[in-house]
């Protein structure tokens, strides 16, 4: 969807909070925005990512701030209201809000599941 929507003006996140299962592939829990910001590194280089991160603090602010969804999906309108809200991110149902909120694409890349 990043591929489809970034000249459309909507701009795309993830974002780096605390682990959720953090013994998963060998990882460790971070105990600083350092070691946070060097999983980041390794996650864009292991998988290509293209998108911006932003990486909480260590007390987890913005998590909270967003309700602690484990894997959350939120889309921001340019005055900096929430227009969806999801706990868990899913795909389908994004694609979705935004063909109703920005308008459909041509040729939208498929999706597709990736394990890591």
């Amino acid at each position: 969807m990043y591929r489809d929507y970034r000249d459309r003006d909507v701009n795309f996140y993830y974002v780096y909070k605390s682990l959720a299962h953090p013994e998963i592939n060998g990882y460790v829990m971070p105990f600083s925005v350092e070691e946070r910001l060097a999983h980041i590194t390794e996650f864009k280089k292991i998988t290509g990512s293209e998108l911006p991160w932003i990486c909480d603090t260590m007390d987890n602010e913005f998590q909270k701030g967003f309700g602690g969804a484990p894997n959350g999906e939120f889309i921001i309108d340019p005055e900096g209201t929430i227009v969806r809200k999801r706990f868990w991110s899913n795909p389908r149902t994004l694609r979705s809000d935004l063909q109703v909120l920005v308008g459909p694409v041509e040729n939208p890349t498929t999706i597709f599941a990736r394990t890591f």
